[in-house]
């Protein structure tokens, strides 16, 4: 019988399903609780899985339970492209006469780890040849948000100068959203990641130690080379996330015989389902002693209401750890 680590008992002894030998049960107060092999055991099926990672796969099979699917971790999906084992499978429940699933099944993908790009996309290529859409997450600890802002009036939240790894921006460029885990808060984000503008002061003319002359300059914005903004709406409990296959172009890869194949998509039911990110970045003329300098600045705006306005931004001690509730 299998047991997740949330609802095992000390008193019992537990087995790992991949290689069949004990594993020890952590049910700390600090990281959720999880099961771990002795430092001398090689099986790959837990091989490098961190409490992080446990974490979100924990969280998307009771949400999916919750809402009364079913789902299964670590379950193999045949394909042609090679097999994969999913970190988790949800699919309807059997009808119960033939046992033929009412839905096709749904692949979920939980990353805390970095991830090359061509593997990404060979992976995401094996499930798509098996059938199988599927979503990757990125699972980020709360301690990578180092400044975090609200957007006044919304439920958004900013953080500022994110240094975003590569492989989440593939996560962003392969879906059309990008989802995210905080482990720490046990929730879901949908997020966004935004250029970076930074602000370069005005500086009068002088000369340098050598007698070089420089100009200066009135000042202008750029764009910062390893920083994001990242915008976050939420925060969800997976039970309260609605999933469905995308239907439109831009959630979907070209299968090297030119078929398109479809990703997954998950859409917040207590939310607006809209998928386009909701804060704007606008330009405006740059002035320097009342003089259009040729530059621009880059102000964020916001729909509230309907009605476009600059955004207001209220600086937060931490992540927020209320949760929708599916009404």
């Amino acid at each position: 019988m299998r047991v997740e680590a949330t609802d095992a008992s000390r008193k019992m002894r537990h087995i790992c399903p991949g290689c069949s030998e004990p594993v020890i049960l952590h049910q700390g107060k600090v990281k959720r609780p999880h099961f771990k092999h002795s430092r001398d055991a090689d099986c790959p099926y837990g091989q490098g899985e961190t409490w992080q990672h446990e974490s979100a796969k924990t969280a998307i099979l009771k949400g999916a339970r919750a809402r009364g699917l079913e789902a299964e971790p670590e379950l193999e999906v045949l394909s042609v492209e090679g097999d994969r084992r999913a970190d988790i499978v949800v699919f309807a429940p059997s009808d119960g006469t033939t046992g033929a699933k009412l839905i096709k099944r749904r692949a979920f993908e939980v990353q805390y780890s970095a991830i090359s790009f061509d593997n990404l996309i060979a992976r995401t290529n094996a499930y798509m040849s098996a059938g199988v859409p599927v979503l990757w997450i990125a699972v980020i600890d709360e301690g990578k948000f180092r400044t975090i802002d609200r957007v006044e009036k919304t439920n958004l939240i900013r953080v500022a100068e994110f240094s975003a790894p590569s492989w989440v921006e593939d996560f962003a460029r392969l879906h059309r959203q990008l989802w995210i885990y905080v482990p720490q808060t046990d929730a879901f984000w949908r997020a966004w990641l935004l250029p970076r503008w930074c602000y370069k002061n005005p500086t009068e003319p002088y000369s340098d130690t050598n007698g070089e002359y420089h100009s200066g300059n009135q000042g202008y914005w750029y764009q910062a080379a390893k920083k994001r903004d990242l915008y976050l709406d939420g925060p969800f409990s997976f039970d309260v996330l609605k999933i469905a296959t995308a239907n439109h172009s831009d959630n979907a890869i070209i299968a090297p015989n030119g078929e398109k194949r479809w990703l997954v998509e998950l859409h917040a039911q207590v939310a607006e389902t809209h998928i386009s990110c909701p804060i704007q970045q606008k330009r405006t003329p740059h002035y320097y002693n009342g003089k259009d300098t040729g530059f621009y600045n880059f102000v964020e705006w916001v729909s509230v209401d309907g009605i476009d306005i600059q955004a207001k931004f209220i600086k937060l001690a931490q992540l927020p750890r209320f949760q929708y509730v599916c009404k």
